[in-house]
């Protein structure tokens, strides 16, 4: 995105003869020389900043490029280079406007408004632009990133990057109940010689670490076999400085490929793997071989930063198998084959979600990266992901709408009012009924319906005024054909949406099912692997179910009663709490089985709407009058007084037209059903007359039963 936007806004700055400046900047030494191989591999040229002087004489120089070869450049600067002295001139030696433009990278670190780095950064040029940039904002408590850097230009959350193919999802691995034995033996042991030992030493002890470290390597080991692929690597997050220098030492110890001790060393001549003696060899002859490994060990201070940078890149050049650290290379690091994440430490909030995405990168056909959690951060990171989702949904569903409630409408409102309500029903297709009753059927949200009904009635308020004035913008402007109709959809999507919200059985339906997710417990019981992503995916489809139930059109109907069984049997107590009878493979089975059920019944529903203007009432009366049909069929009624409901063209034609009677009725006067006895006649009289026309032969009593089952449709609306 920087490098593509030194192009672009070179050439925007250009034409208003403006120079751009670039500066990318960091906060870590392994960023500014990564960034610096990526700026140059792609073409440009990249300034390197050596000290705070070097920096204040650049921004301060008169001229505006570094190079004599015309290339387009970008400095790569790290923050802490900024100073008191880092101040740009107004002007330069040639006297051009000039527009510097900072890329912060990793924006969530190191510019806390009370430090000395965000006041030294807005201080070098307060008419710099400035975009930060990003994986993990920080939110919540405290200062927000947002708060420091301005609301959001653009988010692209990690599901949608999964779904591009950028990255992979997680697999979260569950360790041994025999490790677990192993390490609660060697903690007591710990604790036996030592009775005031504090929690930092008893997991850097050897007792603890040596069993610890076993495990990684033989999990490295069938994990690599699992895969046939030798070149997988590794991470373990140590959860102490200690911890991760014990680590090491009993690598070097046990597992050492002694062959390749002394072909890496630093610049300075140091060995980075240590020789062992004679004796440890002699020693090490005697004891199971367990494979030969190489690591390397990072720690901030570890050996020297030359040191340190080799062993990364022979990490990244697939000749060391394993690296150990302690609070490095958890964000920012970036190396494809790195696919084992050992988590012995407990890392909270944005750091967390950095830690876990080391292992994302896509590698050759691997499809998940893969996390071994010693630290348990089940709901470290459910809490975690939930408030960057609310973050995101915040940022995604801020809607803008403008008010239409003064007392008079001039010319040029009612213009503008059109105007608005046609932004508003921008996605709706206002040509068709059916369609635009099919898309009103997504909708769920009644404030949104709201809105869009609103917007009709103003686009049919504001024709009849302008048409009534005689504006010769009118025609081009508010010509809508079916407005009525479509007046009559939102209506009717608006009448669905309050029967659900107002209904008894409607709520009562609700009601069950929050008792039922009240006390569901969410937890991982197959011991192994388990997706990371799989107790969301539980919870996503729990809720797209609930959802898809409370927005079926017809509770009465006896395959939703079968649904919402099935549904509800999923919670019971004793199913939730017997690990090996259910477990949470089983449970997304199941409950996806019913998401699909429900779905379809409910895409069903939908198309029999389209046929009634996306009235859903007369899907359910359509209903009712099939299912007297199929009753009579299984009891050999006769004669069969409501077979002719069979014939579906010919029922669809003939409610259609009872429900335009009856529409006009009730839009008229709502207050009709209030006199059941005089509106249930009206019915009948209408149900009689179309029954007449279309040539349907019945006796009195079933189309009463007509009537009776349309307007109770309506009163439950009412």
């Amino acid at each position: 995105m920087a490098y593509f936007n030194v192009k672009y806004l070179t050439d925007y700055y250009s034409q208003q003869g403006i120079v751009p400046q670039f500066f990318f900047i960091v906060d870590r030494i392994d960023l500014l020389e990564q960034a610096q191989k990526e700026f140059t591999r792609r073409g440009l040229k990249v300034n390197p900043v050596q000290s705070k002087e070097d920096f204040a004489k650049l921004i301060k120089d008169g001229v505006t490029t570094q190079n004599k070869e015309g290339k387009l450049e970008i400095t790569v600067v790290n923050i802490h280079k900024f100073s008191k002295d880092s101040r740009a001139l107004a002007k330069n030696a040639y006297n051009v406007k000039v527009k510097r433009i900072y890329f912060i990278d990793e924006a969530h670190r190191n510019y806390n408004p009370e430090g000395s780095f965000l006041k030294n950064l807005i201080a070098s040029d307060e008419n710099a632009i400035k975009i930060a940039l990003t994986g993990t904002p920080i939110i919540g408590e405290g200062y927000n990133t947002k708060d420091i850097f301005g609301d959001y230009i653009h988010t692209y959350y990690y599901n949608a990057s999964i779904s591009d193919g950028y990255t992979l999802r997680l697999i979260r691995e569950d360790i041994g109940s025999n490790f677990k034995i192993t390490m609660k033996e060697a903690l007591n042991s710990i604790r036996v010689k030592k009775q005031t030992v504090k929690e930092i030493d008893v997991y850097a002890h050897e007792n603890y670490v040596h069993p610890l470290l076993d495990y990684i390597i033989n999990d490295l080991q069938d994990f690599r076999s699992k895969y046939s692929d030798p070149s997988l690597g590794a991470l373990a997050v140590c959860n102490s400085k200690e911890q991760a220098i014990m680590m090491y030492r009993l690598f070097l110890e046990n597992y050492a490929d002694d062959s390749e001790l002394d072909n890496y060393t630093g610049e300075d001549g140091q060995i980075i793997y240590r020789s062992i003696s004679a004796n440890e060899m002699e020693v090490k002859k005697t004891l199971p071989q367990k494979g030969r490994y190489r690591a390397a060990l990072i720690l901030h201070d570890s050996f020297d930063k030359s040191t340190r940078s080799k062993w990364i890149d022979l990490f990244k050049d697939g000749k060391i198998d394993l690296l150990i650290v302690f609070q490095m290379l958890q964000t920012g690091f970036d190396a494809p084959r790195l696919k084992k994440l050992y988590l012995h430490r407990m890392v909270k909030e944005h750091n967390l979600l950095q830690t876990l995405t080391r292992v994302n990168r896509p590698y050759k056909a691997m499809k998940f990266g893969h996390v071994v959690d010693f630290a348990n951060i089940e709901e470290e990171y459910s809490k975690t992901n939930k408030d960057y989702q609310e973050e995101l949904e915040k940022e995604v569903g801020q809607e803008n709408t403008s008010s239409m409630d003064k007392l008079f409408v001039t010319i040029e409102e009612a213009m503008k009012n059109v105007a608005n309500a046609k932004v508003t029903l921008t996605d709706y297709d206002l040509t068709n009924p059916q369609i635009f009753s099919r898309q009103l059927n997504l909708v769920d949200d009644i404030a949104t319906v709201r809105v869009i009904n609103k917007s009709l009635e103003t686009l049919r308020s504001m024709q009849n005024m302008l048409i009534s004035q005689e504006s010769p913008e009118a025609k081009d402007i508010v010509d809508i054909p079916e407005i009525s109709n479509l007046i009559k959809a939102a209506r009717n999507r608006l009448d669905l949406l309050s029967y659900e919200q107002n209904s008894n059985d409607r709520e009562s339906v609700k009601q069950l099912l929050n008792a039922a997710l009240e006390n569901i417990h969410f937890s991982f019981y197959k011991k192994g692997e388990e997706e990371l992503e799989l107790q969301e995916q539980y919870k996503q489809s729990v809720a797209h179910t609930r959802n898809q139930l409370n927005a079926c059109v017809d509770p009465d109907d006896p395959e939703y009663r079968s649904i919402l069984a099935d549904f509800l049997a999923l919670f019971k107590k004793k199913e939730m709490e017997s690990e090996g009878e259910f477990n949470m493979h089983d449970r997304v089975q199941n409950i996806n089985g019913i998401l699909k059920r429900i779905r379809q019944m409910n895409e069903r529903d939908a198309l029999r709407a389209i046929a009634y203007n996306g009235d859903t009432k007369f899907v359910r009366v359509e209903k009712r009058l099939t299912e007297q049909s199929d009753r009579e069929e299984r009891e050999h009624t006769e004669p069969r007084t409501y077979a002719w409901t069979k014939k579906k063209e010919q029922v669809t034609a003939v409610l259609l037209l009872i429900k335009e009677d009856v529409d006009d009725a009730f839009f008229h006067n709502e207050a009709i059903v209030e006199t059941p006895a005089y509106f249930t006649k009206n019915i009948l009289t209408y149900v009689t007359r179309r029954f007449k026309d279309a040539q349907i032969s019945t006796e009195r009593p079933a189309r009463k039963y007509v009537s009776d089952v349309i307007f109770k449709e309506y009163q439950t609306i009412y």
